[in-house]
């Protein structure tokens, strides 16, 4: 039997008829040699590394995890608060009845807060809306007084029911009373006047219903006649109070002369001017003096802008219109410049905004954050996306220009905000309305977003 190590070439055993030398052959000239230079020796690896850089060596380094967001603190509290409703040309405002629950909302919230001046509750109108402005006021009163007197006159016919024959009631709910609420309707009037005035109506129609099946005996129905009463006895009773609210307006209104150059002396300045002011983009005696009074850097200061929105870029009240991005030259022209834009940074949901001065613009209109697509006819709603806390307005929305407008003028770090949904007053505080829901809007996560 032959030796397997014979056969192989590399037997050593003596006396074996094959004995062959084994050799090692030389490594190939082309690998490159195991230590370059003789002097250089390979640096041993440790195996007990505690630091674990010999492992990241060859395991490379350990996976990323993404980072855990940290929640945005608050803010600290405005220090100046500056509120600009814009009319149309001939001083018509739909908020009028909101301008002065506003007022209290704000200088109840902040009077324990540092550095709150309580103000004096004036109004400032510009010079060339004043007149318009008073006149409309004085109108809507007018028309309300009417209102006021048609309903306590049916009241008063409601409240006789128990004792006379409802007869001619009955006969004048059904051939008067609706042309007599038609020309009450014709009267000019604020939009939560009307929604009061068809809330009469409806009870009104109610009450006709009920007559024509009990007007010879309206005693059998008496429960269902006095619930009627009490319906249109709080109509009437918020009727008063509209007219009170725009009375009480009127007297705090004050005419701003272009001459006295005067800044407020107080935290909260309500102001009043008109669209087409807006639109000539040119500076003015009010403008001018508010911006320099909004944009102090030795304040937490912030603008809030009202009037109608449509979600397609434009702010508007009855038939006038502007464009977003108006308002950033207009705001540009009256002072708005790079040298008073904000100071410091702080990170905020939509970028580096500033800490003092200007450091907030509020579109309070329907629909701010909706940008419009022309060729699809489809409104593009902003980005909200809560749990990652970001946020970004709709292309062409009128938060998008206004960001955009003071941006190519050099202002910065001012954060425009908005809304994507319907936003309404309610007792002087702003809220979306999704539905039968109201949300409000102060420090919400929900609302759209730009920093210029």
């Amino acid at each position: 039997m032959s030796c397997i190590w014979c056969d192989r070439g590399t037997c050593i055993i003596p006396g074996h008829a094959i004995v062959r030398e084994y050799r090692v052959p030389e490594p190939d000239d082309d690998l490159p040699p195991l230590v370059d230079e003789p002097e250089a020796e390979p640096t041993p690896i440790p195996i007990f590394d505690l630091s674990g850089r010999s492992m990241r060596r060859f395991l490379g380094p350990p996976p990323t995890t993404p980072p855990v967001l940290e929640p945005l603190l608050r803010p600290p509290a405005y220090t100046r608060f500056w509120d600009l409703h814009l009319t149309d040309s001939k001083g018509w405002y739909d908020f009028a009845l909101n301008i002065l629950p506003e007022v209290h909302y704000q200088e109840r919230k902040n009077q324990d807060r540092p550095g709150w001046v309580p103000g004096d509750g004036r109004i400032r109108v510009s010079w060339r809306l004043a007149h318009a402005f008073r006149a409309s006021l004085r109108e809507q009163i007018q028309a309300l007084q009417r209102m006021i007197d048609f309903c306590q006159a049916r009241l008063d016919e409601v409240a006789l029911l128990d004792n006379t024959p409802a007869r001619r009631l009955t006969v004048y709910l059904q051939n008067d009373f609706a042309k007599a609420l038609a020309a009450l309707t014709e009267l000019p009037k604020q939009p939560e006047v009307q929604k009061q005035l068809s809330v009469f109506g409806q009870a009104m129609g109610d009450l006709q219903a009920l007559l024509q099946a009990c007007w010879r005996n309206p005693q059998s129905r008496a429960l269902e006649i006095t619930a009627i009463r009490q319906r249109l006895d709080t109509q009437g009773f918020l009727l008063r109070e509209f007219r009170n609210e725009l009375t009480r307006l009127e007297g705090r209104l004050e005419d701003f002369d272009p001459d006295d150059d005067d800044a407020p002396a107080s935290s909260y300045f309500s102001t009043i001017m008109s669209m087409e002011d807006i639109a000539r983009r040119m500076p003015s005696g009010l403008g001018a003096s508010m911006v320099r009074w909004i944009s102090d850097t030795n304040h937490r200061c912030k603008l809030r802008v009202s009037s109608h929105g449509d979600g397609k870029g434009n702010l508007f009240m009855e038939n006038d219109s502007i464009r977003g991005a108006l308002v950033g030259e207009w705001l540009y022209q009256n002072g708005l410049e790079p040298d008073r834009q904000p100071t410091g940074q702080r990170q905020d949901r939509a970028g580096t905004k500033g800490i003092l001065g200007l450091v907030t613009i509020n579109l309070s209109i329907c629909m701010g954050g909706l940008g419009y697509d022309t060729q699809s006819s489809t409104h593009v709603a902003g980005a909200l996306q809560v749990p990652t806390q970001y946020t970004r307005p709709g292309a062409g929305s009128a938060v998008e220009q206004l960001a955009q407008s003071l941006a190519h003028h050099g202002v910065h770090g001012i954060e425009v905000t908005g809304s994507n949904l319907v936003v309404r007053d309610e007792g002087g505080r702003l809220g979306e309305v999704e539905g039968d829901n109201w949300t409000p809007l102060a420090h919400s996560p929900r609302k759209v977003r730009a920093i210029t």
